[in-house]
């Protein structure tokens, strides 16, 4: 049974580190797509261009120039899109 039970703990082991480097990998793909001047993310009714700073609203076709801080919070959102952004209100 100690047999069974180092092998099972080496294999928990090894997919630790499979998860661990594939998770490092996407983040990466991530921040090279988010650096790119081509990224475009879909948010309702706007388009996000990151390496721009812009949005655009398709509903009226304006165009909104974002500051560093607006376009870094918008990337932050976008990466959060499964998990809601609760408002704490007082």
């Amino acid at each position: 049974m100690a047999l069974f039970d180092r092998a099972s703990h080496r294999l928990h082991r090894v997919r630790e580190a499979i998860a661990k480097e594939l998770l490092a990998r996407l983040r990466a793909q991530l921040r090279t797509f988010e650096n790119n001047q081509e990224a475009i993310l879909m948010i309702g009714q706007y388009v996000f261009r990151p390496a721009m700073m812009l949005l655009h609203d398709q509903s009226n076709d304006r165009h909104i120039s974002l500051t560093t801080e607006e376009a870094e919070l918008l990337k932050f959102l976008c990466r959060l899109e499964a998990h809601p952004v609760i408002a704490l209100c007082h």
